[in-house]
């Protein structure tokens, strides 16, 4: 039901987005010759509640050129031993499988990901009490790489438990990707976040800091906004929802960090603009 659900919602965003092409840049497939590897990178901290149908989300893709890198950031539950036993029992994909000492937070693990990843990689970034939509997200995916212009897609996804289209997918226009001027924008650059793992590694490490520590919060617009301003027109928007987005975790960021969160946005946004690179 809940595939059933993803669709009808991701149909109906498409046609509605889809009149909207000359102006925005809106991922459409391609024919593919081969499939592109995908690396999902997890980072997780306990999540142990969730953990178990995210981790069936990436096991049940139609796919075959993917592995998972999975790092727990010190987690006090049973999280890094679940998916340990999890992949055990599922020979399906390659898995590398970190487990952290000390909690660094989530922009460490982020960038240590980034760096794990080969250039030729996509990355798939999924949170630990998230979901891939259905069974064909990577399918998808690689057809739209296949088209040699995307660099980076962003796209549409559904809160969940309530399957209501998410607030913050909304398309970049063109002009604006041509420009670079997306930081004073509304923040619309959200999941399912896709990108090459070369593009990844060319943010500044500085950027991803603060006083000399990595950003305790906001990791998603500290690595988005530099990888759009780079890719500027190879940014693409995926209309269709292959995301679905846990609200109610309580643990999120945006209820427990929200004033740490809306400061460092606000320092993410004031910060230069990346130039658009001609060549990845």
């Amino acid at each position: 039901m809940k595939y059933f659900l993803a669709f009808l919602i991701g149909f109906a965003m498409n046609f509605g987005i889809g009149q909207l092409t000359p102006k925005y840049q809106i991922a459409t497939s391609f024919p593919t010759t081969e499939e592109k590897p995908f690396a999902i990178l997890m980072c997780g901290y306990n999540t142990e509640k969730y953990l178990e149908k995210a981790l069936q989300s990436i096991l049940e893709q139609e796919y075959t050129n993917y592995r998972l890198i999975y790092i727990d950031d010190a987690s006090k539950d049973n999280s890094f031993e679940l998916v340990k036993a999890t992949l055990k029992n599922h020979k399906k994909i390659e898995s590398l499988l970190i487990q952290n000492p000390v909690n660094v937070g989530a922009m460490a693990n982020l960038k240590r990901g980034f760096d794990l990843c080969n250039d030729h990689e996509i990355i798939v970034h999924l949170d630990s009490d998230d979901l891939l939509s259905h069974p064909y997200v990577l399918k998808k995916l690689n057809e739209i790489y296949a088209n040699p212009d995307v660099w980076l897609t962003y796209g549409s996804y559904l809160d969940i438990p309530t399957y209501a289209p998410g607030k913050f997918a909304r398309p970049i226009s063109k002009q604006a990707l041509k420009k670079g001027k997306i930081r004073k924008l509304p923040w619309f650059a959200s999941h399912l976040r896709t990108y090459y793992a070369g593009l990844a590694k060319k943010i500044r490490e500085e950027d991803l800091m603060i006083e000399g520590k990595f950003l305790p919060s906001t990791s998603d617009l500290a690595t988005m906004y530099p990888m759009i301003e780079m890719a500027g027109t190879h940014a693409f928007f995926v209309p269709e929802c292959l995301h679905q987005y846990l609200v109610n975790n309580p643990t999120s960021d945006c209820y427990i960090r929200q004033n740490t969160q809306s400061a460092l946005a606000q320092e993410i946004r004031n910060k230069p603009s990346y130039a658009p690179l001609t060549t990845l």
